[in-house]
């Protein structure tokens, strides 16, 4: 009578529910980071499709491992100190057998070769880069892949950003895009017939366009189909958060879009949800000088501001572009920010604000000298904006406000005049004491 012996089970990935779209040159840098180093983080903002990623090439690498590729999904577990015993878990040990979990991994590992998948470690990055460390001491064949909103910072990492998906410059340019093709896929999958036509092709750059190309973002709106069209939708982007969402995710995080980016807010200091909310301000990039002339301010000192912004671009915040030289964050980031400026941006009371040198003749060219950041004098400085407002010595930068333009939205604006609000008293009143003076 002949035994079955049952295979060992060489991983614990989860089948794909959805086609995979695009990403050819992460797939092949990912791959070629994985041969040259034995941990590599993909890091980027919420959303834009770490996991997906990792889960797609895992399964193109089983055949490449001995032993395997194995799942270790974080995202639920708030103890650390269970890491290691979840990451067991993952990888089919008993659960409570006796000894130091971190231990028992690694012996279980040190022989064996695989490659293991820590996702999403952002919630507790302490204690995945400790356990990273020892887990890759120990067994010299392991490889392994994180995803996180930022780095482990471990010796040996090979942190690598993963934007959003690419959009198109023009309407002519969406057959090609990564991001129109995410949409048309998960549209059809809603409404099936969904096709881009000349008729739609328009609202649909449209729509990838003011969502940056976010993965997560399409295809809430992609839901959103079964009971609006693609020009309502657009319409209402202006309440983006209201409007995308839910789908029936297993990760809460991912049911709406607000959620998405409310965890990566959750998981950011009070200095920096501060600087993330007055960053918000600017509609297009801006530079560390302009940062620093309108963020800085009690309690965020123009010492501090550099170090906040830092940790900023290693959270997927803020966009670190030009090898430092510009900096910009996702439409989609800066009004998440501007939406709770009012009780974390604060701006700096009227002891720390600066005046700037200067006449104040209300010309884009020149600074005023007259104002401060709030009262009758009020200035705001800066040099990311193409016109200033001047009206009794009051200065305010405004951004260009183009017919098509993703910035010239009545909503943008305003979120930008609410924002404002707490440091620009009435015009009319300080106009009304200036001409009783005269």
């Amino acid at each position: 009578m002949t035994t079955l012996v049952p295979e060992r089970r060489k991983g614990n990935l989860p089948a794909e529910m959805t086609r995979f779209i695009g990403r050819r040159q992460e797939l092949s840098q990912v791959r070629d980071a994985l041969e040259r180093y034995r941990l590599v983080t993909l890091r980027g903002v919420g959303g834009v499709g770490k996991t997906r990623l990792a889960l797609h090439l895992a399964v193109d690498l089983r055949r490449s491992f001995a032993d395997g590729v194995w799942l270790a999904e974080l995202s639920a577990l708030r103890n650390a100190e269970l890491l290691a015993r979840t990451v067991a878990a993952s990888l089919g040990l008993p659960d409570q057998a006796p000894g130091d979990p971190v231990d028992l991994l690694a012996d279980h590992l040190a022989e064996r070769h695989l490659l293991l998948i820590l996702d999403t470690c952002e919630h507790l990055v302490g204690a995945c880069a400790k356990l990273a460390e020892a887990l890759l001491g120990a067994a010299p064949r392991l490889r392994i892949l994180a995803t996180s909103r930022e780095p482990l910072d471990v010796r040996g990492e090979q942190a690598l950003l993963i934007s959003p998906l690419e959009v198109p410059d023009s309407d002519e340019a969406a057959a090609g895009s990564d991001a129109v093709a995410l949409f048309a896929d998960r549209a059809e999958a809603m409404m099936p017939g969904f096709t881009l036509t000349a008729a739609n092709q328009q609202p649909v750059v449209q729509l990838c366009r003011r969502l940056d190309g976010i993965p997560l973002a399409l295809e809430l709106a992609a839901v959103r189909l079964r009971a609006m069209s693609i020009e309502q939708i657009v319409a209402r982007l202006d309440d983006r958060f209201l409007l995308l969402g839910t789908t029936r995710s297993s990760e809460d995080r991912h049911q709406t879009l607000r959620a998405a980016i409310g965890w990566s807010h959750e998981l950011c200091t009070a200095q920096e949800q501060r600087l993330w909310a007055r960053l918000s301000v600017f509609p297009g990039g801006f530079d560390l000088e302009a940062a620093e002339r309108v963020c800085a301010g009690e309690p965020l000192t123009v010492s501090a501001l550099f170090d906040t912004l830092g940790r900023l671009v290693e959270k997927s915040i803020v966009v670190c572009e030009q090898d430092g030289r510009r900096y910009r964050m996702l439409d989609t980031i800066r009004e998440y920010g501007a939406a709770g400026a009012g009780t974390t941006g604060r701006w700096p009371s009227a002891p720390t604000r600066r005046k700037l040198p200067g006449p104040c003749t209300g010309r884009a060219s020149s600074p005023c000298s007259r104002g401060t950041w709030s009262g009758p004098n009020r200035c705001w400085p800066g040099r990311e904006t193409s016109r200033r407002i001047c009206t009794t010595g009051t200065c305010v930068r405004m951004s260009p406000m183009r017919r098509g333009s993703r910035r010239s939205s009545p909503g943008t604006c305003r979120r930008q005049a609410l924002i404002m609000r707490t440091h620009w008293p009435s015009t009319r009143r300080s106009a009304t004491a200036t001409r009783s003076r005269s």
